[in-house]
Formats: C-alpha cells, sequence, structure tokens
C-alpha cells in the first residue's frame, strides 16, 4: 500500500524508496537540557552575534554607499536651514543681528582655508543632494533602473557633484 502510493509519483528518490521497500527514518536523541544550560547557549550565541547593522562586513556598493550619502546630505542641508532660519526668527528676542550685511561680514572676517572648507561642505552637499535627488527622480520615471543605469546615473551624480562644487567652492 505504502509503496504502491509513493511509486506513482515521479521523484526520484520516491521510486528508489518504493523498489526496495525501505522507509526512511531520521531520529535524533534526545537530550535533557536545564535552564542553566538553555540559557548558556542563549548568552553564547548572543556574545558571537554581530552588532547589528554591521557594514564591516559588506564590500562597499556605489549604490547604498550613494545612498546613505543622499540621507546624510539632506539632513546636513535640512538641518543648516533649519537652525538658521530659527536663529534668523529669534535672533530679535536676544538682541542679535543676523542681517545679511552682518552675515556677509562676519563670513569675510574667516581666515581663508576656513572659508573654502566651509564653503566646500555646503556646496558639496546641496549639489551632491540635488542631483541625486534628480537621478531618483529619473527612476520614478522607470528609467534607468537596471544594474548598468544604476552605475551610468550614479557616475553621472558623482561627476556632477563634483564639477559644481568646484565651481560654487572657488568662485
Amino acid at each position: 500500500m505504502y509503496s504502491a502510493a509513493i511509486s506513482k509519483t515521479r521523484l526520484p528518490v520516491a521510486r528508489a524508496l518504493a523498489s526496495r521497500n525501505v522507509r526512511a527514518f531520521i531520529a535524533t536523541p534526545m537530550r535533557e537540557r536545564t535552564e542553566e544550560s538553555q540559557a548558556a547557549v542563549a548568552e553564547r550565541a548572543r556574545k558571537s552575534r554581530p552588532v547589528s547593522p554591521n557594514l564591516g562586513i559588506y564590500q562597499p556598493q556605489m549604490s547604498w554607499v550613494l545612498s546613505g550619502l543622499h540621507r546624510n546630505t539632506g539632513v546636513l542641508v535640512a538641518g543648516g536651514a533649519y537652525l538658521y532660519a530659527a536663529a534668523f526668527g529669534l535672533a530679535p528676542m536676544f538682541g542679535l543681528d543676523l542681517s545679511s550685511a552682518t552675515a556677509a561680514a562676519a563670513v569675510a572676517s574667516l581666515p581663508t582655508p576656513v572659508l573654502l572648507g566651509t564653503k566646500a561642505l555646503i556646496a558639496g552637499s546641496l549639489s551632491f543632494h540635488c542631483f541625486n535627488g534628480i537621478r531618483h527622480l529619473w527612476w520614478d520615471t522607470g528609467r534607468s533602473v537596471s544594474n548598468q543605469g544604476v552605475f551610468k546615473t550614479g557616475y553621472a551624480v558623482i561627476a556632477a557633484t563634483t564639477l559644481a562644487t568646484g565651481y560654487l567652492t572657488f568662485f
């Protein structure tokens, strides 16, 4: 009865078992575990697991590196704008002058390396976030969503960001 039902199937393993009238049965012996041993096993397993997210085990790929940079530059650009807007709104309450003339004079008084570094940081963050946002809008239309398209648009974003950052920093 058992072998006749199995032999009707088309699985090679089932046919082999049916032809020999052998039933496969695998059993593992039962071990009794106490609460202490289960806790010790769980503690050992917890200690050997990596902390998540563990990015150190992954090879950096353009897709997730640019995605992380897009998020970070968005926080930097938006955070800076919100902080300046809040400071500008609260400045009269504290007797501070944050007019355009005062801001321009403060920036002009910075040493050249600090000025160029600050301009490069702001220009690079703003440029990258802008160009990568355009890249995401391009993807939303269904274009360049293949691996080759992701790399092409990624390199285009990096090139455009480099050119725009250089221009905005030095001119």
